[in-house]
């Protein structure tokens, strides 16, 4: 089996020329927990040679930049979020996806998750 190219979506864990940007400015982009940059970059650091670009970035140069998509997700399932919007991005990649995450947004234990259509399609 040869070795995956793994593309990082929307996780770099570095905030570049940050330096030069406010507080409020660094907290958006991190996500609003700065633990996401933790996350980030404990996924970044168990790959080899990610490549990292904008979730937003065209399939042809996502396909380009290498093989297997991967997603660090933290805690990205729940009725917080909807990713029907991403699943349409995922089918025109058209590449293998691995999601890593920490687990789902639910108010206890005893609770199913509860996700949207458009979330269950991603």
């Amino acid at each position: 089996m040869s070795k995956r190219r793994p593309v990082v979506l929307s996780g770099n864990p570095y905030i570049l020329g940050h330096e030069a940007s406010g507080a409020e400015e660094l907290f958006g982009q991190s996500g609003g927990n700065t633990g996401n940059l933790a996350f980030r970059y404990g996924v970044a650091t168990s790959l080899v040679a990610p490549v990292f670009l904008p979730l937003g970035a065209p399939p042809e140069l996502v396909r380009k930049s290498g093989d297997i998509v991967v997603l660090p997700l933290a805690n990205q399932l729940g009725r917080h979020v909807s990713l029907g919007d991403h699943a349409e991005r995922l089918r025109a990649i058209d590449l293998p996806v691995l999601g890593l995450g920490l687990g789902a947004q639910a108010n206890s234990f005893d609770q199913n998750i509860e996700l949207d259509a458009g979330t269950n399609a991603w």
